[in-house]
């Protein structure tokens, strides 16, 4: 789809694009947090304040909302996935 979208010149086509090539990083990203592989606690939690933005986005609320909101759900979201990321890897916060 990128090369189509810069071929042809289609905004849409790149979007569609990068979202793939996004879903495909995220998806690598959890699969290697989650066997304790290596720790993307900061990464995925930033996905998740991201995509909880863009929803608060898409129902109106107020911009300052969508920052307190999106910062919580991304500190909440850093804090429970190094958790778990320390059950999978033995014990360690990360690992390089």
């Amino acid at each position: 789809m990128l090369v189509v979208g810069f071929v042809t010149s289609s905004a849409r086509a790149l979007l569609v694009g990068f979202a793939l090539v996004a879903l495909s990083a995220t998806e690598l990203a959890a699969r290697e947090h989650f066997a304790g592989f290596r720790s993307h606690s900061a990464l995925l939690g930033l996905i998740l304040g991201v995509m909880t933005a863009i929803v608060l986005d898409v129902v109106g609320a107020p911009r300052a909302a969508q920052i307190g909101v999106a910062a919580a759900v991304f500190l909440a979201g850093f804090l429970l996935l190094r958790r778990a990321f320390a059950q999978r890897a033995g014990g360690l916060g990360f690992r390089a």
